[in-house]
């Protein structure tokens, strides 16, 4: 469940928007039922190039650390049952920050985990929100659409975009990253 669905206390947004009777708990509750129906035992589908990507940073010895707004519990889930916890240096979740993206917190905690400044680390981005919040903290941004191709906004506000993630390595193989 995204922290901007749930809001910083539970079901602020929800409330907000649907009224103080709306069962924001019982909501979230079968939302990850049904999420984790559908995509749990590794069935979530992973971009093309990131198991790539992901391991070569890792052998390179570049910190990484993923910040997602979803629960702890899930993202924990998911990334052991893609067989991905190994590359990540740390995690960052939506129920560890007090602002949801597009705020820049959850970067801004991820490269104080890293302990990394701002203005070295790089973001790669699928979301709207995600580009404004790695814009927001004045880290290098890198998009990579899902769901909404890039707009104005967001070819103003990320550095670069790139069809997948293997275009995203063949790129830090050009800076000599890899």
């Amino acid at each position: 469940m995204d922290q901007a669905e749930s809001g910083t206390d539970g079901g602020g947004i929800l409330t907000a928007a649907y009224g103080e009777d709306f069962p924001w708990r019982d909501f979230r509750r079968r939302t990850t039922e049904l999420y984790l129906a559908r995509y749990a035992g590794g069935r979530l589908p992973l971009k093309p190039g990131a198991r790539e990507l992901l391991r070569s940073l890792h052998e390179k010895g570049v910190p990484l650390a993923l910040a997602s707004s979803t629960q702890r519990a899930l993202v924990e889930r998911w990334l052991e049952d893609a067989g991905l916890t190994q590359y990540f240096d740390a995690l960052v979740t939506g129920d560890a920050v007090t602002k949801s993206k597009p705020d820049p917190e959850i970067f801004l905690t991820a490269c104080k985990m890293l302990n990394v400044k701002p203005e070295n680390a790089v973001v790669i981005e699928d979301s709207y929100n995600g580009v404004r919040a790695g814009f927001a903290a004045n880290m290098h941004t890198l998009m990579v659409p899902d769901l909404l191709p890039p707009n104005a906004e967001m070819r103003e506000k990320a550095e670069k975009i790139f069809p997948s993630l293997r275009e995203v390595e063949d790129y830090f193989k050009e800076l000599g990253v890899l």
